[in-house]
């Protein structure tokens, strides 16, 4: 985890703390299960994969593409494909998930990454390939680096998509959330975060002693990131921004306990 430290900064490396609706896979160390199950509806499935498709492509119309946002966002549509508690084919979501996984590898060929993802443009349009493995990945194996994850949380002139800033600034924020504050931005960020968690509980390997307070650490970013996501979709302030303490208190916990010494 030392060697984590300087690669995403401390204040970074504070967020580290997101399974196919088909046969979820226990997570050794959770403190509950069902923390760790899909999540995400049909409905909100398609609102986060729409947002990082449109961020993908647009990052690939510039001339000169950040390969960092582009595997952030792929990852984000990996993860999301193994996250969705409805979907209805389970080869079809399979196939959406290791598309998103080849556009994470081919994330600086701009041709190929362009190819994968116009396929996920249109999420109805994708075929499920019959050779599809509909169980969930080992997240560790599919992203090595947790810096490719974690990039996701910094500021888009950095290759992320600001996530830190808008939790800094909302939870710096003496009064309840508006509603207008409580939006479908709020709520997809939430899931986002959510969402790295998975990543984050893959890198466990912090060894033994650190495990246990790692395994914590990832269960109450989980927890407290579905929270926020829930109260700020159903309007409630109050809920809304004890989770976002919650959420920031996390991590917080995470900085101080794995900071570089």
């Amino acid at each position: 985890m030392n060697k984590l430290v300087p690669l995403l900064g401390l204040a970074t490396v504070a967020m580290l703390f997101g399974t196919l609706a088909l046969k979820p896979a226990s997570v050794t160390g959770a403190d509950d299960d069902s923390l760790w199950k899909p999540f995400l509806s049909t409905d909100d499935f398609n609102k986060l994969v729409e947002s990082e498709v449109k961020t993908i492509r647009d990052e690939l119309n510039k001339p000169k593409a950040d390969a960092h946002k582009i595997k952030g966002s792929a990852i984000l549509i990996a993860l999301a494909a193994q996250n969705n508690k409805d979907a209805s084919d389970p080869k079809q979501i399979a196939t959406v998930r290791d598309t998103a996984l080849k556009l994470f590898a081919a994330a600086d060929k701009s041709k190929e990454a362009k190819t994968l993802a116009d396929s996920l443009a249109d999420l109805k349009q994708v075929k499920a390939d019959p050779q599809a493995k509909t169980e969930p990945v080992d997240w560790r194996k599919q992203i090595d680096d947790l810096k490719d994850a974690m990039d996701v949380f910094g500021l888009p002139a950095k290759g992320g998509e600001g996530i830190e800033k808008d939790l800094i600034i909302l939870g710096g924020q003496r009064k309840l959330l508006s509603p207008t504050q409580m939006s479908d931005k709020l709520v997809l960020l939430a899931y986002k975060t959510a969402l790295i968690a998975d990543v984050a509980k893959a890198h466990q390997d912090q060894g033994e002693k650190k495990k246990k307070e790692w395994l914590r650490l990832t269960d109450e970013m989980r927890r407290a990131s579905l929270d926020l996501a829930e109260s700020a979709k159903a309007k409630k302030q109050k809920e809304t921004k004890t989770a976002l303490n919650k959420l920031n208190t996390s991590c917080n916990d995470c900085h101080t306990t794995f900071r570089d010494k």
